[in-house]
């Protein structure tokens, strides 16, 4: 270079410096990205609490179940299908039904051959022995029958039990052992006294509503009871169970969002996202909002039962004799199942009209409203995410510009330098001549 300079240096120092504008956007871009996110989670949060809310109200959550129960299980189970009237009632299984079976002697065929089950072909290669057979019978889905070699004879099951089932099966080589059939057989059972037969050992038109599995001839009877319709407690718990998780993880991410505080004088991405909602003033808001209702009262109900704290549902204690809960500090909930078994047990009426499942608006109802101003489209969360969303935006295209401005820059210093060495380097080789040319005279 005819200057001597290092002009890749010299550039790049001077775009660094030029290049501070645009660390700082990429900075605040971060900032406000993390503001979008931090929204976008808690809308997340926030829409799975208020579905975990809409449970606790649901018609298939407070559905009503019965127990069925029978006195002995090694001869006859019982299961609910529909209402059955509650009550016990008397069972007598004198023989269980039974599929047909046969018996053939089978000898192998030269030549390719056929069997014919009922009204279903089976082809069968030339040579082809019993167990060949076999395996070509069971192949098929329309035969109807199980086939198995015992004894080197072929014997056949029929897969449909009672007394109207029937086998038939010819073909070469097939020859029947009649002393060895077996007709099907249909069940035959008491009901009460009352005699029944079914052609299956799972008979449901026995007791109105209730499956019954005969298993065994019994020497006695068999009581199957039926409980009296109830709330089903299971399902109740493990929606309450559901919700509180919901609200946890909500306080959890909130709480998180609003204790997170920011980097002073933030130099990476990492840090300048930190503390995005620290202490924002509407995310407060929905927090406060939050435990409000979860300790409001729900008008309507008996003051036994008129809030979640009636049912089990509380923060624990804090303070005082108890021992100390970060958790309980933090707001979040726990169950005590005991004494939501306890009060279902004394008024379940009463427990789905505080929760909003008995055609009145309860806690579910009152729960969801307070949430929607927050999670609908257009509410509170939406606005905060889309005006993040829009700085992120405008940010960028901020950045954009400034590219484009910088590029520009680079380009002009790089003809600035290439001008200076082409002025440079005429003005020593002008003085290199005019010295030639005195050094001559």
């Amino acid at each position: 270079m005819a200057s001597g300079l290092d002009t890749e240096s010299i550039i790049s120092s001077m775009m660094a410096v030029e290049g501070n504008g645009k660390v700082r956007l990429q900075l605040r871009q971060a900032a406000a990205q993390a503001r979008q996110d931090g929204w976008n989670e808690v809308k997340g949060k926030l829409s799975a609490l208020q579905t975990a809310a809409v449970a606790l109200r649901s018609a298939a959550t407070w559905g009503e179940t019965q127990t069925v129960e029978s006195s002995d299980t090694t001869k006859i189970t019982a299961r609910q299908i529909a209402g059955a009237a509650p009550g016990g009632v008397r069972l007598e299984v004198g023989q269980l039904a039974r599929a047909p079976q046969r018996t053939y002697a089978f000898t192998p065929q030269a030549g390719t051959s056929q069997l014919t089950i009922g009204s279903t072909t089976v082809d069968l290669t030339a040579g082809a022995t019993l167990d060949d057979a076999v395996a070509a019978i069971n192949a098929s889905a329309d035969a109807g029958v199980y086939a198995v070699n015992v004894g080197g004879q072929l014997v056949l099951s029929g897969k449909t039990t009672g007394a109207a089932a029937t086998i038939t099966a010819s073909g070469a080589g097939l020859v029947e052992d009649t002393g060895k059939a077996k007709a099907g057989l249909d069940a035959q059972f008491t009901v009460d006294g009352v005699p029944g037969t079914a052609s299956s050992n799972v008979v449901t038109t026995a007791v109105p509503g209730v499956e019954l599995t005969l298993k065994a001839v019994t020497a006695g009877e068999v009581t199957v009871t039926a409980g009296a319709p109830a709330p089903n407690t299971a399902a109740i718990t493990e929606k309450l169970k559901a919700f509180i998780d919901a609200y946890n993880a909500t306080v959890d991410t909130v709480r998180g969002k609003l204790t997170e505080k920011r980097v002073p004088d933030a130099s990476t991405s990492a840090d300048a996202r930190k503390g995005a909602l620290f202490g924002d003033p509407a995310l407060q808001g929905i927090l406060s909002n939050l435990r409000g209702q979860i300790g409001a009262v729900v008008s309507g109900n008996p003051e036994a039962t008129d809030a979640l704290a009636d049912l089990g549902i509380t923060t624990g204690d804090a303070t005082g004799s108890a021992t100390f809960s970060a958790d309980a500090v933090a707001g979040k909930l726990k169950l005590d199942t005991t004494k939501l078994a306890a009060t279902l047990a004394a008024d379940p009426t009463a427990v789905r009209r505080l929760l909003g499942g008995g055609g009145v608006d309860g806690f579910a109802q009152r729960f969801e409203g307070a949430l929607t101003p927050a999670t609908q489209v257009g509410g509170t969360i939406e606005g905060a995410a889309t005006a993040a969303g829009s700085e992120v935006t405008r940010l960028k295209d901020a950045m954009s510009r400034l590219d484009s401005r910088l590029a520009s820059r680079e380009e002009l210093l790089r003809k600035q330098f290439a001008a200076l060495e082409t002025a440079l380097s005429r003005s020593q080789s002008q003085q290199s001549n005019l010295l030639g040319a005195l050094g001559q005279a």
